[in-house]
């Protein structure tokens, strides 16, 4: 019968030192909407989803014939 399987790096029940467990927050709805904080990265990627569809929207508005016939 084969022992308990040997863990070079000792990790058996342990994270590794980059993951770090989700802690649970309790919290009310009210503390909630004035806890959350956006990221920079976040903001980041709201901006560009905006600018994206401003230039769709430009581009749609865009006559298709390019002579104006």
């Amino acid at each position: 019968m084969a022992g308990p399987a040997k863990d070079p790096e000792g990790m058996v029940g342990r994270c590794p030192r980059f993951v770090r467990p989700q802690a649970a927050r309790n919290l009310t709805v009210e503390r909630r909407s004035e806890e959350r904080a956006s990221t920079p990265l976040e903001l980041f990627f709201g901006l560009c989803f905006a600018a994206v569809l401003v230039a769709l929207t430009i581009l749609e508005s865009l006559p298709e014939d390019p002579k104006g016939t």
